[in-house]
């Protein structure tokens, strides 16, 4: 990924839930952020994959009250009320009846669908070794991307902030799976990284450390 441009203005950064009409923005800063020749075979820079997106993440919005999305914009003159960073977070009960390698839809025609099927089954795997088999309830960080020009000016932060607050008030457990470039982020914020998951998709190596967040005991 090419070096992003400084930004040559202070933002003026709001967080807020995201709404239907968020949705397409959403779907572009998802493949700013995630752009490698991996991804690129999981989840092709394509019209069909950018309508996959925006369907699946339509469907949370409208129909699982369980899935909150939020956005981050730059309400500035400058920026004028860019979305430059997004989360979804995830509210799980113990014991759902819905698979966790159903949080996605069916995997769109041009994905590669064995790929898919391999990387998200292994995450599935792994929440389950950390949470249990009928995984006990939890809040789960699903997605973060934040626009590389506005990284390390507190986008983040106001993301995962928001969502263990909402994890203390319920006394449960925060749980997120990320790259060795997240975990100090998600250290800075009390997450515990778990046994780190090497493994190989199409060539090559990746390692995935599943983070942990203690559940805060209620008064």
């Amino acid at each position: 990924m090419a070096t992003p441009n400084p930004l040559t203005h202070t933002p003026q950064l709001i967080l807020s839930l995201a709404t239907l009409a968020d949705i397409p923005p959403i779907t572009a800063l998802w493949y700013t952020c995630f752009s490698n020749p991996l991804w690129d075979k999981l989840f092709p820079t394509t019209p069909a994959l950018y309508a996959w997106w925006n369907a699946a993440n339509s469907d949370d919005l409208l129909h699982k009250a369980s899935q909150v999305y939020l956005k981050v914009t730059d309400e500035s003159a400058e920026g004028k009320g860019k979305i430059v960073g997004y989360a979804k977070w995830g509210f799980w009960e113990g014991g759902e009846e819905r698979m966790l390698e159903d949080r996605l839809p069916g995997w769109a025609a041009e994905s590669d669908a064995g790929l898919c099927d391999v990387f998200f089954g292994a995450l599935a795997r792994e929440r389950r070794r950390v949470l249990g088999e009928s995984p006990r309830g939890h809040v789960y960080l699903d997605m973060l991307c934040t626009l590389p020009e506005y990284r390390k000016l507190g986008v983040a932060r106001l993301l995962i902030e928001w969502g263990c607050e909402k994890a203390d008030a319920q006394g449960k457990e925060a749980y997120v799976d990320a790259t060795e470039a997240g975990k100090p982020v998600y250290m800075k914020f009390g997450f515990e990284p778990q046994k780190p998951m090497a493994m190989e998709l199409d060539g090559q190596q990746m390692t995935i450390t599943s983070f942990l967040r203690p559940a805060k005991k209620q008064l």
